[in-house]
């Protein structure tokens, strides 16, 4: 069970982070940042400043440190700015004890997280300008100040670029599903029109049909074996028109994910290029290309740095090829849970997953699959 202090606010940085779905990279951000704290740990003994209650005051202010830097991160993102100040007072307040700017520079870093734009810039000047104040009172020499500044400042403007980079991946992963539910619905609605076209006419006339045989049945049996035969035969059209229907809705769920990926890929300035024909295929074998080529373009979209996708769709010899090619820096050697999963869902139907990626050549996906998918299985 996951202590309390340790369980993140629905809306807390590391919520924020973990909305592009790897939840372990949310964590190491964090922890990575830490670094900085050598710097105050160390500067006691690096410059001489061995008084013991330097050490105290030092050691002290990491512990306090520590905890405001965990529930920043992990506390709601109302309580955000409280914890900024808290560590900027923290960082003016043991410069003139510890020559270390370090909690400085994460008073800075959190600033972003906290507003965006003019308003940040001007949260961070503020901060600098009373960084600047009291490290010169304090027997900073002016280079070694605007030093830290000009550290703490690019380390601001990373992370803004960074919040910014995660605000567009939410909006990009809300369009996909925006896209996919608008799919679904009018496919719903495509649906109704044509069961009502096709069923609501036809049962309509083998109602008719069946009480005029029935009438017929004792009066003029020809005629009634006439009418019976002419409802076997709405019957069995019916029956075919159904089917044709329930073809067409199986071959909308590859459609609507090709659909899904060019509208990510391309607000993500992507080129998306599909070749290939119509392939018939049942509805198992669809369904797992169709997952399959989301999982595909995914990945390309988090991790590849492309600036190009093709896929190919073809019908080889009762199998179907669907291959997603990538242009980026390729190196994947070691599938993750996305292509594991891709993999046990072809091997199940009788298809195969083969993925080749060499380091600055990109990456190639190539999943097969029976058409007939179910049968196979």
């Amino acid at each position: 069970m996951t202590p309390r202090l340790l369980r993140a606010a629905p809306d807390s940085l590391v919520a924020l982070t973990s909305l592009n779905g790897r939840r372990p990279g949310a964590l190491w951000f964090p922890a990575v940042n830490l670094f900085w704290l050598a710097w105050m740990i160390g500067a006691p003994w690096i410059f001489g400043q061995g008084r013991p209650w330097v050490f105290v005051a030092t050691y002290a202010s990491v512990v306090v440190f520590l905890v405001l830097y965990q529930r920043a991160w992990f506390d709601s993102r109302r309580r955000l700015p409280a914890y900024t100040i808290a560590i900027a007072v923290l960082g003016l307040a043991i410069i003139p004890v510890n020559t270390s700017w370090s909690y400085i520079i994460y008073a800075g870093s959190l600033i972003p997280f906290c507003v965006r734009g003019w308003r940040a810039a001007g949260w961070l000047a503020l901060l600098l300008g009373l960084f600047y104040a009291v490290a010169i009172a304090s027997g900073y020499t002016p280079v070694l100040t605007l030093g830290c500044i000009l550290t703490t400042s690019v380390v601001a403007l990373l992370n803004g670029v960074y919040r910014m980079n995660l605000e567009r991946d939410v909006e990009l992963r809300l369009s996909q599903e925006e896209v996919r539910r608008l799919a679904v619905t009018a496919e719903r609605e495509r649906i109704g029109r044509d069961l009502h076209d096709l069923l609501g006419h036809t049962l309509s006339l083998v109602a008719i049909k069946s009480e005029l045989a029935r009438r017929l049945v004792d009066r003029d049996p020809a005629a009634a074996e006439r009418e019976l035969g002419e409802i076997e035969r709405v019957a069995r059209q019916a029956l075919s028109e159904v089917r044709e229907a329930v073809t067409g809705i199986r071959t909308t769920a590859l459609a609507g994910e090709l659909a899904s990926a060019r509208l990510m890929l391309e607000t993500a300035d992507i080129a998306f290029v599909v070749d290939g024909v119509a392939v018939d295929l049942d509805n198992d074998a669809e369904a797992a290309l169709a997952m399959g080529l989301r999982e595909a373009v995914t990945n390309v979209q988090r991790h590849a740095r492309a600036t190009r996708v093709d896929v190919q769709l073809a019908a080889l010899d009762g199998r179907a090829q669907l291959i997603v090619r990538d242009d980026g820096r390729g190196g994947a050697h070691a599938r993750g849970n996305g292509l594991a999963g891709m993999a046990e869902r072809l091997a199940a139907l009788g298809g195969t997953l083969d993925v080749v990626s060499e380091a600055g050549r990109g990456t190639e996906v190539r999943m097969n699959v029976p058409r007939r998918a179910g049968a196979a299985a």
